[in-house]
């Protein structure tokens, strides 16, 4: 009995001094962990919503880019200048047009002369009246989509677009008219030569412009059931076409 005891005794004390094994973990395993910990506490940063603060700040601030319209304050009043227009193709092609029907209005007028005008003064009064009406409206143009007003109430009924390719179709007619007359009537005098050059440049900025501005349309317009914006080659919208009617197969389901 006391082999016993002692042996017991033994073997308590064998085991309360032998250290308790702890099972060694995958280095792997604790990687993949601290990963998934990290991206999931990215993703509640993420989707966590922003200070007020700065959502205000960032909403009255910044512009937004999408359509390049900035805005700035003289004083008590706020301009929005679009950049964006300003920048473009067309825009660029508007300001050209501007510019060179100034500079042919200006060249025929500076080179008028009695005798010139008395036999041809039909021709330079109607290139005259070309290149300032253009002018004038490709001045307006260009400030109406520049400082963004044709997004004002009163204004966003008209199609712009389709205003805008009908008085270039109109008014290249009147340039290539105008410029071809006053070259053929220089009077020998080099500033109507040169006035009828600018018409010429003027006119291939407007066709330029045309065909941009008709394919920006076939492109952006939606579909549409107008006849005319179908023939000019708009996608015309799908109608549903409401099934054939059959005399035969409505009476087998009809109840009487």
């Amino acid at each position: 009995m006391k082999y016993e005891k002692t042996s017991r005794h033994g073997s308590n004390k064998n085991q309360s001094s032998i250290p308790a094994r702890v099972p060694a973990l995958d280095p792997v395993l604790i990687k993949v962990v601290s990963v998934t910990g990290s991206r999931n506490s990215d993703q509640m940063n993420e989707y966590s919503p922003p200070a007020a603060s700065s959502l205000d700040d960032r909403t009255i601030s910044q512009p937004a880019e999408n359509d390049g319209t900035r805005k700035f304050k003289i004083g008590k009043c706020e301009i929005s200048i679009n950049s964006g227009y300003l920048t473009s193709v067309t825009g660029v092609l508007n300001a050209v047009e501007i510019v060179l029907s100034l500079i042919g209005l200006i060249v025929v007028s500076a080179s008028a002369t009695s005798a010139c005008v008395t036999v041809y003064g039909d021709s330079y009064s109607f290139y005259e009246f070309t290149t300032s009406t253009w002018f004038i409206l490709s001045f307006l143009r260009y400030a109406l989509f520049g400082l963004s007003l044709e997004a004002v109430l009163c204004f966003k009924m008209i199609p712009w677009t389709l205003v805008i390719l009908g008085t270039e179709l109109v008014f290249s007619m009147f340039m290539l008219i105008s410029g071809s007359v006053v070259a053929s009537n220089d009077c020998f005098k080099g500033g109507y030569r040169a006035a009828a050059a600018f018409a010429f440049m003027c006119l291939g900025a407007m066709v330029v412009d045309f065909v941009f501005l008709f394919v920006k349309l076939r492109k952006e317009h939606p579909p549409t059931n107008n006849r005319f914006l179908i023939m000019i080659g708009i996608q015309p919208a799908s109608n549903v076409q409401a099934p054939e009617y059959h005399a035969d197969a409505n009476m087998e389901d009809s109840k009487y």
